[in-house]
């Protein structure tokens, strides 16, 4: 197939809108000055970025945030609070009440369950971080859905070649501040800077890297490891996933393939897990997973949608 400098400009663009990339998210860190248990409700005193990206998805009516976990060690070594970091429900760039964030309840460590020889996959790295069940208001709007059979597409390893145009997506520090807000209600301010970086597959012993015509450095480039990697296609619905961003700089992109992720979501409760919500403790994880708790998320998830959607006919 072949086709104009034009039409693959398009293509791109089309990408970038599309839903996989869409579903990239920001991770966010809190801190507070007093325990919960103290001022008697959760206030985040402190917000602050190091940088860090997500891509959220959904398996078993459970929301969770894909990620590499130097990401959270990078700003934390022991959670300070119930709520030590929080992500945008919605891809938009902006958010006006705290119904439309999503709060982290514990990590699995799927990367224990994938087994490669490729030299620069840190098993230990890829973390799949649950997020707590999204409120009225902020249903996202954009995620990968592994609950919908076959709606998620992975290139496959035989299908790596030199060449590939691959798109990587994340929010790099220097573009994503969290800056005192002045003269407002609120204390903090900030944005949602997604950037798009598109650049051509390169194998290495057999192995998919990704190499940009620009030298991208890492500075430039810090705070996108957690961020999806994509290919790109004439129509962007069939856009397929390539894989999470491990770390980038000096003209490259290591990631973590697709390939090798996808099977350890789909077993992630045979990992190891770590709390983050002290409130995770008082779920029974045998009986979230059985199909009368799965029908019964899947439930609530549609009853939050519809709220969403008649709040937002309210505001119109």
């Amino acid at each position: 197939m072949s086709f104009t400098w034009s039409e693959l400009d398009g293509f791109i663009s089309r990408a970038v809108q599309g839903n996989m990339i869409q579903a990239s998210r920001r991770l966010i860190f809190t801190h507070c000055n007093e325990e919960l248990e103290q001022r008697g409700y959760f206030f985040a005193d402190w917000l602050y970025n190091f940088g860090g990206t997500g891509l959220l998805i959904k398996y078993e009516e459970k929301f969770f945030l894909l990620t590499a976990q130097h990401v959270i060690k990078a700003h934390y070594s022991e959670p300070q609070n119930e709520s030590p970091f929080f992500t945008n429900a919605l891809a938009k760039s902006q958010w006006d009440d705290l119904s439309k964030l999503l709060y982290p309840i514990r990590g699995w460590e799927i990367g224990s369950l994938i087994k490669t020889d490729i030299p620069w996959i840190d098993d230990e790295d890829i973390v799949l971080v649950e997020m707590g069940q999204p409120m009225p208001g902020g249903y996202p709007e954009h995620f990968l859905d592994f609950d919908t059979p076959d709606s998620v597409v992975c290139l496959r390893r035989d299908e790596f070649q030199e060449g590939l145009i691959f798109l990587a997506a994340g929010y790099p520090i220097e573009e994503n501040h969290v800056m005192p807000a002045g003269e407002s209600e609120h204390d903090f301010a900030t944005n949602l800077h997604r950037f798009t970086y598109p650049g051509f597959c390169t194998m290495e012993n057999g192995s998919p890297y990704l190499r940009f015509e620009r030298e991208y450095t890492h500075v430039q480039m810090n705070g996108v490891s957690g961020g999806v990697v994509t290919n790109v296609e004439p129509n962007a619905e069939q856009t397929r996933w390539v894989g999470m961003i491990q770390k980038a700089g000096n003209g490259t992109l290591r990631f973590y393939p697709a390939y090798l992720i996808l099977p350890a979501i789909l077993k992630y409760r045979e990992a190891q897990t770590y709390v983050i919500d002290p409130a995770a403790n008082l779920v029974n994880l045998e009986m979230q997973a059985t199909p009368e708790a799965i029908q019964a998320r899947k439930e609530f998830n549609e009853m939050v949608r519809q709220m969403g959607e008649c709040k937002n006919l309210e505001g119109v």
